[in-house]
């Protein structure tokens, strides 16, 4: 599965998987493409996933009460996206 071996790279360089547990991320790891521009959560949605990043850039924003987008930051390569209180809670983000 493409990024899984990515994934399973990153983890096994903080704590040591078993082949079991290298095929139950092989099997749980659903990828997802966005276009530029597109939306991995967008406000009020409730988050259900803890994306990892395998290429290209993710941006993180909020809206404010204008309803702008103010961005936060972004997310490269190799990295890990969530938002937590929503995917916790199973709330709207």
């Amino acid at each position: 599965m493409p990024g899984s071996a990515q994934l399973i790279s990153l983890i096994k360089q903080h704590h040591p998987l078993t082949s079991a547990e290298q095929h139950l991320i092989t099997e749980a790891a659903i990828p997802k493409s966005l276009p530029k521009g597109g939306y991995l959560l967008r406000w009020g949605q409730q988050n259900t996933m803890i994306a990892f990043v395998v290429s290209g850039l993710l941006r993180a924003y909020y809206e404010d009460e204008a309803g702008r987008e103010l961005t936060t930051g972004f997310l490269e390569a190799g990295l890990f996206c969530t938002d937590l209180t929503s995917f916790q809670n199973r709330g709207a983000s």
